[in-house]
């Protein structure tokens, strides 16, 4: 650089004529950092230039630094030639889980962090020890197909599912790749301080005097919007009412964290805020369960009340119904949005829900937190949502009736169905239906009801002391819908016809049993096609029907059901289950397999092994698999139960670790697997513990919802 000039014909090399690349090869590697006469002919003239040929293997990385899933090395020499770049550079071979959120993609290159420049690798890796966990700095770099155009990102760092970040040399006597934990470095002036802080310990803006502005928060008043005015101007008012309670909220899943067959990475949608006590610091939302559909994941929550944003958790997940509920910490907020934000209002209980006719509000919010708003008529306020299973189990809503309105207004709009005085009376939410092996999405109308009792749940286990989530009882059944009109065909009795007829003359229906829960109560008692008549001696005409027969039952009492079974009435006495709403808990990563407790998705497909020695349920599902590991090599893959190691049952996920924790590196091992439709395996995986150790992710026992990464 700086000697030769594009264009150059190059004439002689260490005195010799030079006429082929074999011999300028040769010439080059004799004499590797060694001052060569080189003669070129520029522009018709004969330029004498002395040049030092480089050594190539300095110019490539022999290592590379890791990051939360990504990978980062200096600019090789080949890919600096192909984009015209210095060596050196940062360069991003794989964005992982930080780098990508932060919108980089493959092949970018980065130029600062945190505001620090970034001309190396030493100097990424410098600026990235020193980031507070939780916090959020900006990040530039470019691609080089835009290689003049500079982008900036919102780099969040959060590091709680990935191993430390660590640089990653070849050794050479070994052929393996050796690992170094990246040095956090010291803060200045703070000795005792801790290397790795937690971003928003200290609540900036709460402090006397901090606020920017000290006037009272401008809270919006409800009012009842008159019948006489247009739609329009009717929507407007609601939508101002009811601005303060909405939010968006994103979800982001590490790879590592990818459970019950979660389908994508990323989710965004919206919801409601129906809990808001700074006193007490406990915010609760409401939003679907196709926006935050696990327990392990990063939750953000950005509100329409005040611009803020603060983390959430998963607080709890419903096993049927399709909404979850996040909380976060409202006393963290800034004062102005603690004043503004309020709970959303909710119809009273004993009033009537909506019916086929009737007007509704549809309030929601745009990607730029603006609310949207217009009145629509409902259609069918008994409409089953039907969600099919997918090819891989994950969560469906089962035993739903939702709420459809006159206009589709497609699947990104999402938010509140409210009455006219600004009270919520559905949750539009949406839902993820497979289609033809892919997911296509489609909004309804949740009812409020369950959302209500899950609200009421959560706030009787902080006021008793409790943490974390708890469950709720259900009937493990899946129902299909029979139609008064062809109840006869399948032998129900006229009188029986008649009496659910007059139990509901709106819906006008049966319910029949299509599926059951494997091991479970319901699996004992009912069958498939058996018809309802009766739940805890009232007619079982709707899903909402059977489920306050199960709340009516006291605790450890069964359920009574009458049943039409083969044409004969009888009846059934069915155990209830307590499911926990909090979700999957706990993953395990051995030789590159994701193995987790069975989910229920799973065991709503009807079956699940037992082990042969004690009959107790099998417990230990493979779930994923990743490229690269001796999992993928030995086809370990998903979807698959595994019943024993080495011929030792491992009924459990703790069986399982007992039965491996004691295997070293390179260890062949014997394992027994049962697969979704009864099928069993048995193959042979050899162990790379070197660069496949064995670790979990598991939550946290203390009550807090927080997540850790162990090395077993």
């Amino acid at each position: 650089e700086g000697a030769l000039e594009v264009g150059d014909v190059l004439v002689k090399i260490g005195g010799e004529f030079v006429t082929n690349f074999v011999t300028l090869e040769e010439t080059l590697d004799d004499n590797v950092s060694t001052t060569l006469e080189v003669v070129v002919e520029r522009g018709g003239e004969e330029v004498n230039l002395r040049i030092a040929p480089g050594n190539l293997h300095d110019a490539t990385p022999s290592g590379f630094l890791e990051v939360c899933g990504g990978v980062v090395h200096p600019l090789s020499y080949q890919q600096a030639r192909n984009f015209q770049l210095p060596v050196g550079s940062v360069y991003v071979a794989e964005p992982g889980y930080v780098l990508g959120l932060a919108g980089l993609s493959k092949h970018a290159i980065v130029t600062s962090l945190n505001n620090v420049p970034t001309p190396d690798v030493d100097a990424f890796a410098r600026a990235y020890a020193g980031l507070e966990e939780g916090s959020r700095v900006r990040l530039q770099y470019f691609v080089h197909a835009e290689r003049h155009r500079t982008k900036t990102g919102l780099l969040h760092f959060n590091s709680r599912w990935y191993p430390p970040a660590a640089f990653y040399h070849r050794s050479w006597r070994t052929g393996r790749w050796e690992r170094t934990l990246l040095t956090i470095p010291d803060e200045p002036n703070e000795p005792d301080a801790k290397k790795r802080r937690k971003a928003g310990d200290s609540r900036e803006g709460d402090e006397e005097g901090n606020d920017d502005d000290d006037a009272p928060a401008v809270v919006p008043v409800v009012e009842a919007v008159s019948t006489s005015e247009s739609n329009g101007t009717r929507a407007e008012g609601v939508a101002r009412a009811v601005e303060p309670s909405l939010c968006i909220v994103q979800v982001d899943i590490a790879t590592v964290a990818l459970a019950d067959g979660v389908y994508s990475r990323s989710f965004e949608g919206s919801g409601a805020v129906i809990h808001h006590d700074p006193s007490t610091g406990l915010g609760l939302v409401v939003v679907d369960r196709n926006t935050v559909p696990i327990a392990s994941c990063d939750i953000l929550v950005s509100f329409a009340a005040f611009p803020c944003e603060i983390g959430g958790k998963v607080e709890y997940l419903h096993p049927t119904h399709n909404f979850a509920v996040v909380s976060y910490d409202a006393g963290a907020l800034p004062r102005r949005a603690r004043e503004s934000i309020r709970p959303i209002a909710f119809a009273p209980p004993d009033s009537v829900p909506p019916s086929r006719g009737d007007e509704v509000v549809l309030v929601g919010l745009s990607a730029q937190l603006r609310p949207m708003a217009r009145v629509s008529a409902v259609t069918d306020a008994t409409s089953v949502a039907a969600i099919p299973s997918a090819d891989i189990p994950r969560f469906r809503a089962v035993n739903e009736e939702v709420i459809t309105l006159d206009m589709d207004f497609g699947y990104n709009f999402g938010g509140v169905l409210t009455d006219f005085e600004a009270r919520m009376v559905a949750l539009w939410a949406s839902y993820a239906k497979p289609v033809n092996g892919e997911v296509r999405d489609m909004v309804r109308g949740l009812p409020v009801a369950p959302v209500i009792d899950a609200r009421d749940e959560v706030l009787r286990w902080r006021r008793e002391g409790k943490r974390g989530a708890g469950s709720v009882r259900l009937l493990d059944a899946e129902f299909d819908v029979l139609q008064l009109a062809k109840a006869s065909d399948h032998g129900v009795p006229h009188e029986w016809v008649e009496r659910l007829m007059r139990a509901d003359p709106v819906r006008r229906q049966a319910l029949t049993v299509a599926s059951v829960v494997a091991d479970t109560g319901a699996a004992a008692s009912l069958k498939g096609g058996d018809v309802v008549l009766t739940a805890g001696g009232e007619p079982a005409v709707s899903f909402r029907g059977v489920e306050r027969a199960v709340r009516a039952c006291a605790p450890a009492q069964p359920l009574h059901l009458r049943v039409l079974r083969k044409g004969e009435v009888v009846d059934v006495t069915c155990e209830l289950s307590e499911e926990w709403c909090a979700g999957t808990g706990r993953l395990l990563h051995w030789a590159g397999a994701q193995l987790q407790p069975t989910h229920r998705p799973v065991a709503e497909l009807g079956f699940r092994p037992t082990d042969p020695s004690t009959g107790a349920p099998l417990d230990v599902f493979i779930s994923r698999w990743y490229h690269g590991s001796p999992a993928q090599r030995y086809g370990l893959y998903a979807l698959n139960w595994v019943a024993s190691v080495n011929g030792i049952p491992t009924p459990t996920l703790d069986a399982f670790v007992d039965a491996t924790k004691a295997l070293e590196d390179g260890a062949f091992v014997r394992l027994k697997l049962i697969a979704l439709n009864a099928r069993p395996k048995v193959l042979t995986v050899k162990l790379d513990l070197h660069y496949w150790p064995t670790w979990e992710l598991r939550r946290t026992t203390d009550g807090t919802n927080e997540w850790e990464r162990v090395l077993l």
